[in-house]
């Protein structure tokens, strides 16, 4: 079996592969009791001729992936009893109350704004149904941001009005930045020294930040980002979307992390170490939360499938969200069970638990 994954691996990484290649590749796939299943990668850590091969060591930024970790932050905080996952946490973090719908523009270009009548509580933002949006997907939002000069990546742009009163649909945005918030609120802690006293020092991860600038002896590990303009041209470097040297720590998009670092923090939550959460916490996190999953379904199976769900798209199993990710309610022939766990990242890489067997972590 592992033979057969190194050479699909290889397979992604040749620059001969019909329908674009990756620069680099690592998957890792965790069982029971710590145990390592799977671990192997292939192709090269930088778009150099000398590059260095990419390997589970490599530090990569796996943007949305970090919302993982941020919900798990979140739920510690609920477990030592600081705030419940149905309390409005407009009471924690002012801003979070009384806040505008935006509801559109009107024909003179004016936003139509309506006013938020049920709060928002950390379990509608940690299940993307507490109204807020990304400014990058959302052309509404994107014009709001434009006009009040918003600056990207900053505390500031997550203050946005939201789509629509918490509860009341499903919109893919800034809610579990928002959730950091509340932990660095409680905790009295930085995002970034949150994680290392509770997840990254206790479970030996020495290649995981949200601050990779200040990190020299990351950089020889550090692998380039890549993009293409059509799905099928050849792979080019790009920018990072964040900064090295971040004003916040984003709970939504701003770690960098390895695949052996991650899918030993994947390990931790299969094994239900009770360092991290309580055994009852646990059950949580392949639970259902939304009570009409229809608008997720509109999306995952819309216009946003092929970038957010596209193992999903054919056939189309019945879907959710727990209070850490997309729940499939249906097994999905051939790649998962009823019941498992996942989300990715815009630098495409992507978690799968089965949180009965095992977990599997993809990075490129």
């Amino acid at each position: 079996m592992a033979s057969q994954i190194d050479q699909i691996l290889s397979k992604y990484v040749s620059p001969t592969r019909e329908g674009g290649s990756l620069s680099g590749i690592a998957f890792v796939v965790k069982g029971k009791g710590g145990k390592t299943l799977y671990s192997g990668s292939a192709g090269k850590l930088n778009f150099q001729p000398d590059s260095p091969p990419y390997t589970v060591d490599s530090v990569s930024w796996v943007a949305s992936m970090t919302k993982l970790i941020t919900s798990v932050a979140a739920l510690q905080i609920v477990d030592k009893g600081h705030i419940g996952l149905d309390d409005d946490v407009g009471s924690v973090i002012p801003y979070l109350k009384g806040l505008d719908i935006l509801e559109g523009f009107d024909e003179n270009g004016q936003p139509k704004i309506s006013k938020q009548t049920i709060p928002v509580t950390l379990r509608t933002l940690l299940t993307h149904s507490s109204g807020f949006g990304y400014d990058l997907f959302d052309p509404d939002l994107g014009k709001w941001r434009e006009s009040n000069k918003v600056e990207p990546n900053s505390l500031a742009s997550w203050k946005m009005p939201l789509k629509f009163d918490p509860g009341k649909g499903w919109v893919y945005g800034v809610g579990i930045d928002w959730a950091g918030q509340i932990v660095e609120h409680f905790s009295g802690l930085s995002l970034e020294d949150y994680f290392q006293k509770n997840f990254f020092q206790p479970l030996g991860l020495k290649s995981s930040t949200f601050r990779i600038g200040e990190h020299k002896e990351l950089a020889p590990q550090r692998a380039a980002i890549g993009g293409r303009g059509d799905p099928v041209a050849a792979l080019v470097e790009t920018q990072s979307m964040i900064s090295d040297h971040p004003s916040v720590d984003s709970g939504g998009a701003g770690l960098h992390t390895t695949a052996a670092d991650y899918s030993t923090f994947l390990g931790a939550l299969l094994d239900k170490d009770s360092r991290i959460l309580k055994e009852s916490t646990y059950d949580l996190l392949t639970q259902a939360q939304l009570a009409d999953s229809k608008h997720l379904a509109e999306t995952l199976y819309g216009g946003f499938g092929p970038i957010m769900a596209p193992e999903f798209q054919i056939p189309k199993p019945s879907i959710n969200h727990s209070l850490v990710g997309l729940v499939n309610l249906d097994d999905v022939p051939g790649k998962r069970k009823a019941n498992s766990v996942t989300w990715s990242g815009v630098t495409n890489p992507r978690w799968v638990s089965q949180c009965k067997h095992s977990s599997r972590l993809i990075l490129t």
